[in-house]
């Protein structure tokens, strides 16, 4: 019983110790497996974000083509428009320099001419003439004035310049009577326009000014005049041109009535800003096709535009710089489905990927830990198996002990006599020397 005893506690201290150390090898392996699912993991999020700004990249170039495309047609379409205006009044320069005189009712008529073909579109909002009277010769201009059809014709508010520049004509006529007779030329930057289109013999422009409709309405906008000289004489120098002026074509544009020229035409979807720049150096807006657009000038420049051209518009011996940025409904009509799709795609690709290598791990580990049981089975039973036989042998040789102290004492008539026998069985069965 003791043998027995000893070789249970044996055993079963050698199964405990052969399980330990399988246990402490089971953590390492998760924790290798948790560490492969998230490398994976971050591995494929790294993948999807790089194509994910593939994609980004291409909306972006794509929107940016799509902006500069729009840039390019307003951008020409600004300059027909003034490109039209120009042509109006060099049109009717070019009557003045064939007739010998332009009367009221021939005036109207070429207006109400160009109006019509024009359709009313493109064509300023006031179109007229602006004599130069020389202050000695006020008078005799009035009068020639009054048989033109205008009895009444006064001039208002005369500057004390030495010459005048006289609102002569100015159609339509309803809506710019109140404007006919004045002097031009008593506004002093209009005057310095004025001087130069007639130094140079070219069109000029205005810088942004107010402009009123019937004196009441304030718009804001700028004036083209085109000069115009006596017939037949000289404009070859300087002295020839300011000798020989007769007068100004002039037509009024509201800078509204240019922005819907321009806009009508294209997507509401990119903002255009014209600043004149000035000797100074300050550009001066005039024209904003979004506060045009009744859209409130703050909301407009709160949002920092994400694409943005500028290019130089050189008019009426002005520069014209022209600034263009995306609106709220160019941002908004941006596809984005490709770098979504490929964002989404990517992360449940990701997901998909770390998923198997999880369950796959899982499964690994499960392997592992079935095959680390089973080898405990293996080894708990060979222990056993091997307790066994040695306790089959040990009744082996205590049933030989036996049978051979029973047959000594059978042979031997004296204890004495079979004593050494039996020591010597003893030690036989022992496996001792005796």
């Amino acid at each position: 019983m003791s043998v027995r005893s000893s070789g249970q506690l044996g055993f079963s201290g050698g199964s405990a110790d052969n399980r330990t150390p399988i246990r402490s090898r089971e953590k390492p392996v998760w924790l290798v497996a948790n560490v492969l699912v998230w490398v994976v993991l971050l591995i494929s999020l790294s993948a999807t974000f790089v194509g994910w700004y593939i994609a980004h990249r291409h909306d972006e170039l794509a929107a940016r083509k799509q902006f500069d495309e729009q840039v390019s047609r307003i951008e020409t379409g600004l300059r027909e428009e003034l490109e039209i205006y120009c042509d109006v009044l060099r049109g009717a320069a070019a009557l003045f320099a064939a007739s010998v005189t332009v009367e009221r009712q021939e005036w109207r008529a070429y207006v109400d001419y160009v109006k019509q073909v024009s359709a009313n579109e493109r064509f300023p909002d006031g179109l007229g003439y602006i004599s130069y009277v020389p202050r000695e010769k006020l008078e005799a201009f009035l009068k020639i004035a009054r048989q033109d059809g205008a009895p009444g014709f006064e001039v208002k508010n005369p500057g004390t310049n030495a010459d005048l520049m006289i609102l002569k004509y100015l159609e339509p006529e309803s809506r710019h009577a109140t404007r006919i007779g004045s002097d031009v030329g008593a506004n002093h930057d209009r005057r310095a326009v004025a001087e130069l289109a007639r130094d140079t013999g070219k069109l000029a422009i205005t810088g942004l000014m107010d402009l009123y409709r019937n004196q009441v309405i304030g718009q804001p906008g700028f004036l083209m005049l085109q000069p115009v000289y006596q017939n037949g004489k000289p404009t070859v120098t300087l002295e020839d041109r300011r000798q020989n002026i007769a007068g100004w074509v002039y037509g009024r544009i509201l800078a509204k009535q240019l922005a819907d020229g321009i806009m009508t035409r294209q997507a509401q979807t990119v903002r255009l800003e014209v600043l004149d720049h000035n000797p100074s150096g300050e550009d001066i807006p005039i024209l904003d096709t979004a506060i045009t657009n009744a859209v409130s000038a703050w909301r407009v420049k709160k949002v920092q535009p994400r694409f943005l051209a500028t290019s130089s518009l050189a008019i009426g011996q002005r520069v014209w710089v022209l600034r263009f940025t995306e609106t709220r409904a160019f941002r908004a009509a941006i596809s984005r489905n490709f770098e979504v799709l490929t964002a989404a795609g990517g992360v449940l690709v990701s997901l998909l990927l770390s998923g198997i290598v999880a369950v796959l791990n899982s499964t690994r580990a499960r392997a592992v830990t079935m095959a680390a049981q089973m080898t405990v089975a293996f080894r708990e039973a060979n222990e056993r198996l091997k307790q066994e036989i040695k306790e089959r042998e040990h009744s082996q040789r205590l049933t030989a002990l036996q049978q051979a102290v029973t047959q000594v004492l059978a042979e031997s008539e004296s204890i004495a006599e079979a004593s050494p026998k039996i020591m010597q069985a003893v030690c036989e069965s022992a496996g001792w020397s005796f």
